[in-house]
């Protein structure tokens, strides 16, 4: 049996609460059919925020295109079975056109209390209005708390940082030595799914935030995904050297550099002026004298290229960065 988290225990509880409360404040309000807010409030909470408020607002649409629909064909044709089911194809097939299906169910439920009731008063209107108000407020009140896992993402962030460091340094000693970075392959297994659990984390935090200074921490774990495909790349030319030449020193080194060096707040621009150092090096190094020399020049020459690219994403994630989001995320890890 599956254990339950932390998230789905609070929703839990919160489900509990919430549909009792609405069914409390439906009957005191001497509401008909208050059971009805029981659902209502039951399919109004959400698993973020965001969520949350959006189906609100659909659903809200959804209904009072329902009372619009139920209107106008009772009043025609009105409370039979026959005339219910053109309500239902008009009103499903409306909220098809204007994508309202989250409503479809909650709406036709209020207005099944008029069919068989027989007749659509402003009473009767008012009371499903209410029913509808109390669910949904209940919603959105129970998901006004959502646990804040910005510690947790923190963590994320540093287990993250902590794994690609680990791999440039084992990549840099393949490079130099043919029995070393055996581990590598394995720490970017377990580099992939870190970023999988990172993101899915970062996306719930900003899902519960209407700051979109909080999409730094998705767009940080998109950043550590596109670094996590070029390091596989590099780990996978590396079979390819088949001698060390005095180049691959200098490459090695400069992983190193840029494993150390490479933190969060680092915009890359250093690192990559220092990068045309080792390119120019390449350049004024003498010709390859056999065909294994050459081979080996060139796989070096493309992990110079990929780490490259690797510093340039890491410096284009930066320059996307809001004023507001440097000061908010930056400033607060510079500080400590």
């Amino acid at each position: 049996m599956r254990r339950l988290g932390r998230a789905e225990l609070i929703k839990t509880g919160k489900i509990a609460v919430g549909c009792c409360l609405a069914y409390t404040a439906a009957s005191l309000l001497g509401l008909r059919y208050a059971t009805s807010a029981v659902t209502i409030t039951l399919l109004s909470i959400q698993n973020t925020r965001r969520d949350t408020f959006r189906l609100a607002g659909r659903r809200s649409c959804a209904f009072l295109t329902a009372l619009a629909v139920s209107f106008a064909v009772f009043s025609t044709a009105g409370y039979t079975v026959l005339s219910l089911g053109v309500f239902l194809l008009v009103f499903a097939l409306l909220c098809h056109l204007f994508g309202l299906m989250d409503g479809l169910s909650m709406s036709t439920v209020l207005v099944l209390h008029f069919w068989s009731a027989g007749a659509m008063t402003l009473s009767a209107v008012l009371n499903e209005l209410i029913l509808m108000a109390i669910g949904i407020v209940m919603g959105i009140v129970m998901n006004l708390y959502m646990p804040r896992e910005l510690d947790a993402i923190r963590a994320d962030q540093r287990r993250i940082d902590e794994t690609v460091r680990e791999i440039l340094i084992e990549l840099s000693e393949r490079v130099v030595a043919s029995s070393a970075g055996i581990d590598a392959g394995r720490r970017l297994e377990e580099l992939d799914k870190q970023l999988e659990t990172a993101h899915r984390r970062a996306s719930a935090y900003q899902n519960n935030s209407f700051s979109s200074d909080t999409r730094y921490f998705v767009q940080y774990v998109e950043l550590r995904r596109r670094q996590w495909r070029i390091l596989s790349a590099i780990y996978r030319d590396l079979p390819r050297l088949s001698v060390v030449p005095y180049q691959a020193n200098v490459v090695a080194n400069f992983m190193k550099l840029t494993a150390y060096s490479l933190h969060e707040c680092n915009n890359a621009a250093v690192l990559l002026e220092e990068l045309k150092e080792v390119r120019t090096h390449f350049q004024h190094s003498r010709l390859p004298a056999t065909r294994e020399e050459f081979e080996t020049r060139a796989v070096l020459v493309e992990i110079v290229h990929q780490i490259q690219h690797l510093l340039e994403e890491k410096k284009i994630f930066a320059e996307s960065l809001t004023s507001s989001q440097i000061r908010r995320f930056w400033v607060e890890l510079l500080s400590t």
